[in-house]
């Protein structure tokens, strides 16, 4: 390999690992929190949110996050999203080579937080996802933006929803 291709690999790497940190997909969730609407009477809600990983390792993966098989989001760093559901028991995946599985209860006037964790698989990434409490999720989410599911943006103000 040549002079200039491993530079040029290297230059192009750098832009990728710096520009998926630049544009923002939605509001910042601690300011906008206030705006999101009570639960209804027999529903939880579930938070889902991916943290940087150490120098944004893995970024570029960004498998669909599914509900029960329906997709909620994409799992993209410092991005949080949320849905309401009626209590029950659900899981949620990401697939990539191999789909990794959380299943989790929701109980009516609950709160769930997971947290989607990056690991290095055989040949690509995957992403884990993993119950936290509500006061590590909600520290960790304060400074993410916040992207909606289309499930909800007939429950959310307009101002919660990204285009």
């Amino acid at each position: 390999m040549s002079i200039m291709n491993k530079l040029f690999g290297s230059a192009l790497g750098l832009i990728v690992l710096f520009a998926s940190g630049c544009a923002s997909p939605g509001p910042k969730y601690s300011s906008v929190r206030h705006d999101i609407p009570a639960l209804k009477a027999g529903e939880g809600r579930i938070y889902v949110y991916r943290q940087p990983a150490f120098l944004n390792m893995g970024a570029g993966l960004q498998p669909d996050v599914d509900l029960n098989g329906k997709v909620i989001g994409t799992a993209r760093v410092d991005v949080v999203t949320f849905i309401d559901v009626a209590a029950g028991t659900y899981k949620i995946s990401c697939t990539t080579e191999k789909t990794n599985e959380l299943e989790l209860t929701v109980t009516a006037g609950e709160t769930k937080y997971v947290r989607l964790v990056p690991y290095v698989g055989i040949i690509i990434g995957h992403i884990d996802p993993q119950l936290v409490s509500q006061n590590e999720g909600e520290d960790a989410i304060q400074d993410m933006a916040l992207v909606m599911p289309k499930q909800m943006h007939n429950r959310v103000p307009a101002s919660l929803i990204t285009k």
